[in-house]
């Protein structure tokens, strides 16, 4: 936007004549712009040669994030996004579920979880991992809203330890295994967890948490959870050991007479469920912290190709006899989830590779 376009004079910050402050403006007030001056909002959002619209038709931006939002009315993100669009998040620094919810409500656009982010660092750092269970969050209100994070450019600078989450690898298990929109802070990426750990669980992610999340058991040192999946995924349970020691626990699983594996390689765990849906799963611990959490899926009984389905590469489909498809997974308990004739998943070439590495079996005739 050219700067003899966009012209500002004093009146466009605060205090001006129509307002003496936004409403949380507590940084830099001197540096205030008000929005609700008809020449910022004409050359921020409104016009069709605004900020915005230079960023999203000429750069290509089709996402924003808003900043500080306790700083200016919600009602400038409402009216940008009604004159922009696009995928909008935002980032209000609170714990309170109740301030995260209602402001979702208002805006209608996601929001950086906060209050799961204080919650995984309680549990993990303090000890307690009860406290994922009993913890009011937004993931668990507005799961469609809730975009969990374990670190971000903010958190890593702070001196405050309650303000930080040392615990990052069984804190990116827990958000890239439930529900929400999980965010991956880059230098964590990059630097703090090994490349192989991410590997496997963005393709969990990616292919196995599905469906409703039910807590199984809980106590000061072990979380297990299912995802019930749905009609393309079998779901998936993770067990997150706290502990200094390998940890087992008995639950009732939503699989009945079903084979169990550990999909993370953290253990050689094949376990079978009973006509209960029961089954003890463990848990290893390891003072790095990179073994001490699993996630397991089900193999469907005489379905070979069903426990490598998230092994295909995108060009592949799964071929189920009608026999096979009539085979059903147990669900909630409200209904079966019955799988479609066939089953396509769309890998990148980088997560084949990986896949093909560490089952040359599915090179052969097992799935065609």
């Amino acid at each position: 936007v050219s700067q003899s376009r966009y012209w500002t004079t004093i009146h466009h910050f605060h205090p001006n004549s129509l307002r003496a402050s936004d409403e949380g403006a507590l940084f830099f007030p001197e540096q205030d712009l008000s929005h609700v001056q008809p020449n910022v909002r004409k050359w921020l959002w409104e016009s069709d040669e605004s900020v915005a619209q230079y960023y999203k038709k000429v750069m290509g931006f089709d996402g924003w994030r808003f900043d500080y939002v306790l700083g200016f009315s919600p009602d400038v993100i409402n009216a940008w996004m009604k004159s922009v669009g696009g995928y909008a998040v935002t980032e209000l620094w609170d714990g309170n579920a109740d301030v995260l919810e209602r402001y979702a409500r208002t805006t209608q656009i996601d929001l950086f979880d906060f209050s799961t982010f204080y919650a995984l660092e309680n549990a993990l750092d303090g000890d307690n991992l009860q406290i994922l269970r009993d913890r009011n969050t937004l993931l668990k209100r507005l799961p469609d809203q809730s975009v969990t994070f374990v670190a971000n450019h903010d958190t890593e600078k702070e001196t405050n330890p309650g303000n930080r989450i040392s615990q990052k690898l069984l804190a990116y298990a827990y958000i890239l295994t439930h529900e929400g929109l999980p965010c991956l802070f880059y230098n964590d990426l990059e630097k703090e967890i090994p490349r192989r750990e991410w590997e496997k669980l963005i393709l969990i992610y990616r292919t196995l948490a599905k469906g409703n999340t039910g807590i199984l058991h809980t106590d000061r040192e072990k979380y297990l959870a299912v995802r019930r999946g749905n009609a393309t995924s079998p779901g998936l349970i993770v067990f997150l050991n706290n502990g200094n020691s390998a940890l087992s626990q008995s639950v009732i699983t939503p699989w009945k007479n079903a084979t169990l594996v550990d999909y993370t390689d953290h253990t050689n765990q094949e376990v079978k469920t009973d006509a209960n849906g029961r089954v003890v799963l463990s848990s290893p611990a390891d003072t790095s912290k990179f073994l001490n959490y699993f996630v397991t899926f089900v193999i469907i009984p005489s379905l070979l190709c069903i426990a490598n389905l998230i092994f295909l590469p995108p060009a592949l489909t799964l071929a189920l006899s009608q026999r096979e498809r009539e085979i059903t997974i147990q669900g909630d308990g409200s209904s079966d989830g019955i799988y479609p004739a066939a089953l396509t998943l769309d890998l990148s070439q980088r997560e084949r590779e990986i896949l093909l590495q560490d089952h040359p079996a599915l090179t052969g005739t097992t799935c065609k």
